[in-house]
């Protein structure tokens, strides 16, 4: 992979994957990050052809998301970094499980920090590079309370 090469996490569907589109038809490689791989390989499939790669991964673990940074880090470089996993509870809090809220909180806020400093680290080592990263008014939705008053 040379200067053409783009990671988008929540590449499965949405966003991530029209993002995954407009790049690949643009002759980007791009690797697809997402928990799924049976929906990765479908997305995968929708691209246009070019050494595209998938990578499974939940980003809510952090053992999974140093497995993503690393592979930010590796001599194959990648210029751009698409942050676009993101999930919600769809619940009022605190009406969600405390977990769901938790990995709430490490996909939506931790991952997209440990990915974007691992690319601005490979990126600024490299000479350049970029980051996009994609926010949602949806983390608003779980955001209620449900207390009343």
């Amino acid at each position: 992979m040379a200067d053409r090469s783009a990671m988008v996490t929540g590449a499965s569907s949405g966003i991530g994957l029209a993002f995954a589109r407009q790049l690949a038809a643009g002759g980007w490689t791009v690797v697809l990050v997402g928990r799924d791989l049976s929906q990765l390989a479908t997305a995968r499939s929708t691209l246009a052809p070019g050494p595209h790669e998938t990578l499974v991964a939940d980003l809510a673990v952090p053992d999974d998301c140093d497995r993503v940074s690393r592979r930010l880090a590796a001599p194959d470089r990648i210029s751009l970094l698409v942050n676009s996993a993101g999930i919600g509870t769809g619940a009022s809090f605190p009406d969600a499980p405390l977990a769901d809220e938790l990995a709430m909180l490490e996909v939506n806020v931790g991952a997209t920090l440990r990915l974007s400093h691992a690319a601005v680290l490979s990126m600024t080592a490299a000479g350049g590079g970029a980051i996009v990263t994609i926010s949602s008014t949806a983390g608003t939705w779980s955001g209620r309370t449900s207390l009343a008053g």
